[in-house]
C-alpha cells in the first residue's frame, strides 16, 4: 500500500519513491506475526544497494501497523549505553516507558543515587536498584525534578561531581541492565516491539560485543527465556557473526538471512516513473541490459541523467 504523498507517519520518507524489496518486506511482516521461532531479519549487501532505504520502509510499515519501532545507526564514537539510550528514546516516542533506564540514567548523570537505592553510597544504591523495574514510578520525581521522555527538565540544585571511573562503569552497567529490564517488560507483556539496526559494520567493537552478547544471546537465541514479542532487522555490508557464535540449528530457527539482489525490469520501470523518465519499451530493455549488475544507487543516478536529457530535448 502506498500514498500519493510522503507517508503521513514519517513525513521524511516517501513510500511511493521506494522501489523493490517486496520479499524482504514480506519476511519482516511474517516475523512480526511470530508464525514460527524466527525473530531476526539479517540483511547484507554492498554499499548503495538500498539497505538503509529498506529499513526506513520497514519502519514505515511498523508505524502503519501501530508497532513500536526504533531505527538506530551507530556513530564512530557510540558506546553500548549511547545505543541503548537511542533505542529507548525512539521507543519512548512510540509510547513505551523506560522507567528503569530513566531512573538509572538520572542517578548516573546527576551523581545522586539516594532515590534509586536508598543509600548515599553509589555502589550500594546501584546494587539495590539492579533488577528493579520502577513499575510504580509514573512520572517519577528524582531529586525533586521531573523526568519527561528521558530529558532532564532542570539541573539538580547542587554542583555535580564527576563519578570516579569505577563507579561510573558500575552505573553504566546498571543502566544497560535497566534498558533490558524495560525492554523485556514491554515484550513479555504482549506488545510487539521492533528494533532496526543499520550500518552494523560501522559499529565500534564495544557496541558489537554488547549487541551480540547482551541482546542477541538472551533476547533472541535463548528460546526458553527470551521475550516472545521482540523482532529485529539488522543491516550492513557485514552483519553479526551468527555462524561462528551460535549452532547452525539455532541460526536456522531464529534468523532469516537476505542478500539484496539486482532489480528486476519492473523495478527499473518504477524507478523511471519516480524520476520522471519516460522510455519506450525498446529503450527500457536497453537500459535494463545496461544496468545489470549495478547497485540501485548507481541505477537511480543513471536514470536521473536520462530524465534530465529527455526533459531538455522535449523543452527544445
Amino acid at each position: 500500500m502506498s500514498t500519493s504523498l510522503a507517508d503521513s507517519t514519517d513525513p521524511g520518507f516517501d513510500r511511493e519513491q521506494f522501489i523493490d524489496r517486496r520479499a524482504e518486506q514480506a519476511i519482516f511482516a511474517e516475523l512480526l506475526e511470530r508464525r514460527d521461532e524466527a525473530r531476526i531479519l539479517a540483511i547484507r549487501a554492498e554499499s548503495g544497494s538500498g539497505k538503509s532505504q529498506l529499513l526506513r520502509m520497514l519502519e514505515s510499515n511498523c508505524r502503519r501497523a501501530k508497532v513500536p519501532v526504533a531505527l538506530v545507526s551507530p556513530e564512530p564514537e557510540s558506546d553500548p549505553l549511547a545505543m541503548a539510550n537511542k533505542v529507548g528514546e525512539s521507543l519512548r516516542r512510540r509510547g513505551l516507558e523506560f522507567k528503569a533506564l530513566q531512573a538509572m540514567e538520572w542517578a548516573r548523570t546527576t551523581g545522586d543515587f539516594t532515590r534509586i537505592g536508598g543509600s548515599d553510597k553509589p555502589e550500594v544504591a546501584i546494587a539495590d536498584a539492579r533488577g528493579a523495574n520502577f513499575e510504580n514510578a509514573i512520572n517519577p520525581e528524582l531529586v525533586g525534578k521531573k523526568i519527561e521522555a528521558g530529558i532532564f527538565i532542570e539541573a539538580p540544585p547542587r554542583e555535580l561531581q564527576a563519578l570516579p571511573p569505577e563507579v561510573d562503569n558500575l552505573a553504566r552497567e546498571a543502566s544497560l541492565e535497566a534498558f533490558v529490564t524495560d525492554l523485556r517488560r514491554h515484550c513479555d507483556g504482549g506488545s510487539t516491539v521492533a528494533i532496526l539496526f543499520d550500518h552494523y559494520e560501522k559499529a565500534p567493537s564495544s557496541v558489537r560485543e554488547w549487541f551480540e552478547d547482551m541482546l542477541l544471546e538472551p533476547l533472541f537465541f535463548d528460546l526458553d527465556g527470551r521475550p516472545p514479542h521482540l523482532v529485529l532487522a539488522v543491516a550492513g555490508q557485514a552483519g553479526p557473526p551468527f555462524a561462528t557464535k551460535w549452532a547452525d540449528d539455532a541460526v536456522k530457527r531464529v534468523v532469516r538471512p537476505r542478500a539484496l539482489g539486482d532489480w528486476e525490469k519492473e523495478d527499473l520501470a518504477h524507478c523511471c516513473t519516480v524520476e520522471g523518465y519516460d522510455p519506450t519499451e525498446a529503450e527500457l530493455d536497453s537500459l535494463f541490459n545496461l544496468t545489470r549488475g549495478m547497485v540501485p544507487l548507481d541505477i537511480v543516478q543513471t536514470v536521473r541523467l536520462l530524465a534530465k536529457t529527455q526533459q531538455r530535448q522535449r523543452g527544445a
